[in-house]
């Protein structure tokens, strides 16, 4: 028998032998147990533990840590492999109490009715909107066109079900410098080519003005938000990317920006080289790939290599953190599925993991994948995802 199962025999005795002692208790006695705060949290954590155990969705969970694995072995550091509890042989351990099970559901639903965390007393990450969600192209003149209008589907070459328009060869006037603005809601992305050839991926939540034809020497485009953006070489012609107050300067090359605030502008660099600098030009370095560059509060560049991974996955459609807090990874998870999400104990905040999902698969893809790390046990209510400790974590067994 294995470490792993001989703790998990051992909790399950403990929790028999106070599933014992509770039978024994007359009514006064139950009464003062229940109001001891330690106990009825004891009793939470069987709960859970129960609700793991006997649960087929959760038996049946990917396993998230053999996804991270498979998908990003070279940067992540191997560690022994755990066995996995063997759920069958927990299972039949648990009916052998199965004498006080009413009793144990009976305090159990005492317990909820007299200790469960009110909506007010959670700690709420992310609140969803009710905000239309529709990629919308906005012209200079202030007009807004669904990617459905047919001014724009009888211009411009749409893709709708790849999420995708192509500017290339678009009939439009040549010799005027037209502006248009995509913008991208909460939960949605999109992917243009520029009139040049240049691919911009355009994440959730973003402002990408860019015009339908370059004309003269430079071609500029500006980004409040985040983009992905691999740029058709043109020696003749520097392809220019402001926003907020930077400023990115290529020939061709592939890099990432995000700028959604003043506080969080970093730009990655994949391929090729680029030049970043301030809007006064007063800063400015040249990265080369692998290196990040972030405008610290002071206006200087912080220039550091990284895992570009982790800024550039997105484009490809997947949420990719590594060694992130599940705060952060939650609240990401909240904005793009936009639904409320709660976490009923602070502690749980800091929990750091290392996590992949495809962000194109339904919600409850990912959160199975989450239950499956064993860090945090989430379950969804409604339109609300609620956070808790798991067992590992919070267990007085």
């Amino acid at each position: 028998m294995n470490k792993e199962k001989e703790n998990t025999e051992d909790k399950i005795d403990k929790i028999a032998d106070m599933l014992d002692s509770i039978e024994s208790l007359n009514e006064k006695e139950t009464e003062e147990l229940l109001s001891d705060k330690d106990f009825r949290e004891s009793l939470k954590a069987i709960d859970d533990f129960r609700r793991v155990i006997i649960e087929d969705s959760y038996s049946e969970s990917p396993d998230a840590n053999k996804e991270w694995q498979k998908f990003h072995s070279d940067n992540i550091a191997t560690s022994a492999k755990k066995n996995r509890i063997n759920r069958n042989r927990i299972y039949a351990a648990v009916a052998g109490i199965a004498a006080v099970s009413v009793l144990f559901l009976f305090i159990l639903n005492i317990i909820d009715t007299k200790t469960t965390v009110s909506p007010e007393s959670n700690i709420s990450i992310y609140t969803a909107t009710e905000t239309p969600r529709q990629v919308v192209i906005i012209t200079e003149n202030g007009e807004i066109h669904s990617l459905k209008d047919s001014v724009i589907k009888n211009s411009l070459n749409v893709d709708e079900k790849h999420k995708e328009l192509s500017y290339k060869d678009a009939k439009v006037n040549n010799q005027v410098a037209v502006l248009h603005t995509l913008v991208t809601p909460q939960g949605e992305d999109f992917k243009l080519v520029l009139d040049d050839g240049t691919e911009i991926w355009v994440n959730s939540n973003s402002k990408l003005t860019y015009p339908v034809k370059f004309i003269g020497n430079e071609r500029v485009i500006n980004i409040e938000g985040e983009a992905y953006c691999k740029v058709a070489h043109d020696p003749k012609r520097k392809f220019i990317i402001t926003g907020n107050d930077v400023r990115a300067e290529v020939l061709g090359t592939e890099f990432n920006i995000r700028n959604y605030t003043v506080y969080d502008t970093q730009i990655t660099l994949v391929k090729g080289s680029v030049e970043v600098s301030t809007l006064d030009r007063t800063e400015k370095t040249v990265l080369t790939p692998g290196l990040n560059a972030h405008l610290s509060e002071n206006g200087l560049w912080d220039v550091k290599e990284v895992d570009t991974d982790i800024y550039t996955m997105w484009h490809n459609g997947y949420l990719y953190f590594d060694n992130e807090t599940i705060a952060t990874v939650m609240k990401k998870i909240g904005e793009w599925y936009n639904v409320n999400v709660e976490f009923t104990d602070a502690s749980a905040l800091d929990y750091h993991i290392r996590f992949l999902a495809n962000r194109k698969e339904p919600l409850e893809n990912t959160l199975k994948l989450l239950n499956g790390l064993e860090k945090v046990k989430v379950t969804k209510r409604d339109n609300t995802i609620v956070v808790r400790a798991s067992l590992r974590k919070d267990s007085q067994f």
